[in-house]
């Protein structure tokens, strides 16, 4: 259940946090939760990330929200968790693109140079270039 959700991704790259603990700790309120578990969606819900993992999910009044976490409220948006591309020919101009639609993770099969994938791979992971989580 614990699943990265692409809005979280698109939340998380556009919030400036304006100190560590806002950094550290928001609260997404979402219309509509997609868990990708199979189960109903869950409507009203609350989302708690810290850092960058979802620390905990349900609906709005039956999950606490920590005090000095940064709330956003995104009244009717969809939740649902990050697309996986699972066949990715990776070049520079995608990371913003595939964020943008969703995919959270890609894997690049190989068609690029190693030392390229790795260094956008690296870049990603640091924060430096703004793209999914790159298997390579």
């Amino acid at each position: 259940m614990w699943l990265l959700i692409s809005f979280l991704a698109l939340a998380c790259l556009t919030i400036a946090p304006a100190s560590v603990a806002q950094e550290r700790l928001t609260v997404l309120e979402v219309g509509l939760l997609i868990d990708g578990s199979g189960g109903e969606p869950m409507k009203d819900a609350v989302i708690v990330i810290e850092g960058k993992r979802v620390q905990a999910i349900g609906r709005k009044g039956a999950v606490k929200i920590p005090q000095g976490a940064r709330v956003v409220q995104a009244g009717s948006s969809t939740a649902f968790p990050g697309l996986i591309d699972s066949h990715v020919h990776y070049k520079e101009w995608q990371g913003e693109l595939y964020l943008n639609h969703g995919v959270t993770t890609a894997l690049a099969i190989g068609s690029e140079p190693i030392e390229w994938i790795v260094a956008q791979k690296e870049g990603i992971a640091k924060g430096k270039i703004v793209g999914p989580r790159i298997f390579a």
